[in-house]
């Protein structure tokens, strides 16, 4: 069953799981750092969007969205990736990843600056 279930887990979420154990094995599993999956570039800089309350956004993680930021369901061929939903509390100016290497989910954190 545990083999099982680490062959159909995502490699970025068994090892986010995984991290505090690292350099440890489990099991019979050896542990191995695996890059955690990123989307394509769209774009090397962040976009200023308007967001409202009461309005939930799907940011687009794998990069293929012809509709930037936002999701299009382009994600749907490669099978990798799933949209972030977004919500805000008060409206907001944001800035939102567009090179998907961000590790602030939807959110710039400046990763494009070391592309």
């Amino acid at each position: 069953m545990g083999a099982f279930w680490f062959a159909i887990a995502p490699m970025g979420f068994v090892q986010n799981l995984l991290k505090p154990f690292s350099g440890m094995g489990v099991g019979h599993f050896s542990l191995i750092e695996y890059p955690i999956m990123k989307g394509a570039i769209a774009q090397k800089e962040p976009v200023a969007v308007d967001m409202e309350p009461g309005r939930k956004y799907y940011w687009c993680s794998c990069g293929l969205s012809s509709k930037q930021p936002w999701c299009d369901g382009s994600h749907k061929a490669a099978n990798q990736f799933s949209p972030v939903a977004m919500t805000v509390e008060a409206p907001k100016k944001a800035w939102l990843c567009q090179c998907k290497q961000t590790n602030n989910a939807g959110y710039c954190d400046g990763s494009h600056k070391n592309l």
